[in-house]
């Protein structure tokens, strides 16, 4: 009786249909939209090399599942695989392989491409106009002396605040320096003071000043 083996290794691995360069890397998007702006992208060659891994995983696989017997041929004892089975998980595994290759080829272009993109970007941080033409063509710096204009000093106040903002005798009056005979002229005179009214008993013919009116 021959012993008949199903590859449980595959069903762990078969979620992973794509590779990790595929899924973790982040590529340079060209153009660069600002060349003069740090840019965002991954230069790391860990996730191509982990695609390498499960590249050379999943090529032994492969082998060693068509270096099983089928179970129709096989000996009394001897382990094996029913045609089907093999036929399939060897079809899914060299699936794998093929795509874990292309991953680990897309990742290793992409980090290449990242390092010569952020080396541009650093010389267009710098200053460099062809470094920043290599990024983006279309991409025209702010001409010199484009800057804002300085914002103008704010406005003088009008008129005074103390005599001493008035030339000469004059003093201030109404935020206005005026000259002392202009404002005694426009003074108006003193309301008459009410019969009998005082402000000390000097005041009063008679009596004295009390509560501002003189009392006998």
């Amino acid at each position: 009786m021959s012993t008949r083996l199903r590859p449980p290794h595959l069903s762990i691995v078969m979620a992973f249909t794509t590779g990790c360069s595929f899924i973790f890397m982040d590529r340079p998007r060209e153009p660069v939209a600002v060349p003069n702006y740090p840019i965002e992208c991954t230069s790391s060659r860990v996730a191509p090399a982990l695609d390498v891994v499960g590249t050379t995983y999943f090529v032994v696989n492969s082998i060693l599942i068509l270096s099983r017997p089928d179970c129709g041929s096989a000996s009394f004892g001897q382990s094996c695989i029913e045609g089907g089975v093999k036929a399939g998980a060897t079809l899914l595994s060299t699936a794998l392989a093929a795509t874990f290759v292309a991953s680990a080829v897309n990742g290793f272009k992409s980090a290449a491409r990242c390092e010569q993109l952020k080396d541009l970007n650093a010389q267009c941080i710098t200053g460099s106009a062809a470094a920043c033409q290599q990024l983006n063509s279309s991409w025209v710096p702010r001409p010199a002396g484009n800057e804002l204009p300085p914002l103008a000093p704010p406005a003088a106040p009008q008129g005074c605040f103390k005599d001493i903002d008035c030339k000469g005798d004059r003093i201030c009056v109404g935020s206005v320096c005026v000259s002392p005979a202009a404002r005694e002229q426009a003074a108006p005179p003193p309301p008459p003071k009410p019969p009998g009214s005082c402000e000390t008993s000097m005041d009063c013919d008679q009596g004295t000043c009390f509560d501002g009116r003189c009392r006998r």
